[in-house]
């Protein structure tokens, strides 16, 4: 199995883990988000989703991924993977820091898009993975 592979797997699984444990936290923490305001709630929940939906990316990278032989796409298929494999820590970052933000309600109307930087790029690396996988 490739090094690339066996990182995705390992950081999948650890995804998954902290998944659960983001689902701890918002039962103990926060009391299941029952009469919290639904801004906050609706990003802890989209984040603790986003952050399973990344963590299984990387797991099915891990058991399923084949390096391209065209050298253009196998650098792009990389680096996408490397993006990936960043997702997790990004989603997490977005679940405790994003979910917090004083200026949540301040959001910009004509755009209907809270400033969710940490969401926006794994969201991307995966489009972009898909874009190299594609034959």
């Amino acid at each position: 199995m490739n090094r690339l592979r066996t990182v995705h797997l390992v950081i999948g699984t650890l995804g998954f883990l902290t998944f659960v444990l983001t689902g701890q936290y918002m039962h103990w923490a926060h009391d299941h988000l029952h009469g919290m305001a639904d801004g906050p709630r609706l990003l802890y929940r989209s984040s603790h989703i986003y952050l399973l939906w990344s963590s299984l990316l990387n797991v099915l990278l891990g058991c399923y991924l084949n390096p391209l032989r065209n050298g253009f796409l196998r650098a792009g298929q990389s680096i996408a993977g490397l993006a990936i494999i960043a997702g997790p820590f990004l989603l997490v970052t977005s679940f405790f820091a994003e979910s917090n933000s004083p200026n949540l309600g301040q959001a910009d109307l004509a755009s209907c898009n809270p400033s969710r930087a940490c969401w926006r790029w794994p969201s991307r690396a995966v489009l972009a993975q898909i874009a190299c996988a594609w034959q």
